[in-house]
């Protein structure tokens, strides 16, 4: 699986945090460019992907550890070691130190990390999906565009940790300490948040929508475009919001063009203003948190950056719609018309999408995880770089789809359809392939359900391109 650079199964569209905390303005390069500037995430991923040591490969021997899913390596010593692209799902790390480690882009999705310390570290662009991180200490880790939904960190500590553009959708944060810390465009919808201490967190764009929190709990901490636990938006403001962290010199800017695979992702995340403020009704139904919209008819509607969380959207039609970093996770939406749609960046984790209609959809850097999408139809959809981790895919056709770069761990394929589908450097560790129909299927560097590697192949895989 020798690559010649970072070339990590990630799922970067994490979370289309649509509220606007701040969008990333850049000078104007003609339709074909966008400029990067070093407070967008994606100029982040651009230089991890540029990092010359590249991806530590499974197998790999780093300290005490052997690098690959399923290790057992509790009280690992890891202590600023580079771990950069390693990938360690289903891993048994209780007590490791990976204090100032490089993990960026790689996997601890359902990881067992409990005490662990990973205090300074750099976790960007790694999942932690479904991981028990309790008593964990987070203390000034970075942790942009990461997932970490369904995830345990009760009684972790946070202090100073620079949270942005992730996810912690139903996660259970229990006693948690974010004191300082930065949560910027971060998806807190449904955790459990009692107990924590926001004391001078800021929360800017970040969205909380049912999560049980205590009274006055954010009494201290910084509001600004915040989606609060009743649905409310708290410190609106169509400007975005000041104080998002950079990452590179100040000025530092990244020419991305459409060869680029990361473009579909920095595009999107250039200018994060919805295309609807929130509250408008549209056709009958209201952009907000909690819309009761069924049946609703969105058809080629621009609903970039629209938050739509905890909503009804059982049978809406969004065929042809532009809906780029839209968020709309813990929604009803069986059978959803969204064919031939742009749902690039846009987030549906844990919604109920059963029998939904995404033919020929784009959805890369979207993300799927703990989504119901049985019987669903993503014919010919494009998920590159996409997330269904923990997802339930029964009986759902997915000829013809792109997963290349996709993260499925955990997920259950059991009798899709996955007639010539790409799965180049898709992560399925951990799924399900009962009776799944690969005939005509690219399988190159993907990683399997028993953490193997299909296919391993130097350099690019078929239909790719390096960042």
């Amino acid at each position: 699986m020798e690559i010649p650079r970072t070339r990590s199964i990630i799922q970067m569209g994490i979370l289309s945090v649509v509220l606007a905390a701040g969008s990333y303005p850049a000078p104007a390069l003609g339709a074909d460019s966008v400029t990067v500037v070093s407070t967008n995430p994606y100029y982040l991923l651009q230089e991890t992907y540029e990092n010359p040591r590249g991806q530590v490969m499974a197998g790999t021997t780093v300290g005490t550890c052997v690098v690959q899913s399923y290790a057992r390596c509790p009280e690992a010593s890891l202590k600023g070691r580079y771990l950069q692209g390693a990938f360690l799902s289903y891993a048994r790390l209780g007590n490791a130190d990976f204090t100032r480690a490089n993990l960026k882009a790689g996997s601890l999705a359902f990881a067992h990390v409990v005490g662990a310390s990973f205090r300074g570290a750099e976790l960007s662009a790694t999942t932690m999906i479904g991981a028990n991180a309790k008593r964990a200490d987070f203390r000034r880790a970075q942790m942009v565009l990461m997932d970490n939904s369904h995830a345990v960190l009760r009684d972790a500590d946070l202090r100073q940790a620079i949270i942005v553009d992730s996810a912690f959708t139903k996660a259970d944060l229990r006693n948690v300490t974010l004191d300082r810390a930065i949560v910027r465009n971060v998806s807190l919808e449904s955790a459990d948040l009692r107990g924590v201490s926001f004391d001078q967190t800021d929360l800017s764009g970040s969205v909380l929508a049912g999560a049980r929190i205590d009274d006055g709990a954010l009494d201290r901490a910084i509001l600004c475009n915040t989606v609060l636990p009743n649905g409310n938006l708290a410190n609106p403001s169509s400007t975005g919001c000041e104080g998002a962290p950079s990452f590179g010199p100040h000025d530092a800017t990244i020419v991305m063009t459409p060869a680029n695979p990361l473009y579909p992702g920095a595009q999107a995340m250039q200018d994060s203003t919805p295309a609807v403020p929130f509250g408008t009704v549209v056709n009958g139904c209201r952009m907000q948190v909690k819309a009761k919209c069924p049946y609703v008819n969105l058809s080629a509607q621009n609903l970039s950056n629209v938050e739509l969380s905890l909503s009804d959207l059982r049978g809406a039609n969004f065929e042809g719609v532009g809906a780029t970093s839209m968020n709309a996770p813990l929604s009803k939406a069986t059978r959803l018309r969204g064919a031939g749609g742009n749902f690039q960046v846009a987030g549906f984790g844990f919604s109920d999408l059963t029998k939904a209609d995404l033919t020929k959809a784009e959805l890369s850097f979207a993300a799927f995880s703990f989504a119901d999408l049985d019987g669903a139809n993503m014919t010919a959809a494009n998920l590159a770089f996409g997330d269904l981790s923990g997802a339930s895919l029964v009986g759902a056709n997915l000829s013809g789809v792109n997963l290349s770069d996709s993260n499925a761990i955990g997920a259950d394929f059991t009798s899709a359809n996955l007639r010539g589908a790409n799965l180049s450097d898709a992560d399925l560790t951990g799924a399900d392939l009962t009776n799944v129909l690969t005939d005509g299927a690219i399988f190159c560097n993907t990683l399997m359900p028993d953490g193997s590697v299909a296919r391993p192949t130097k350099g690019l895989c078929p239909l790719q391109t390096e960042p």
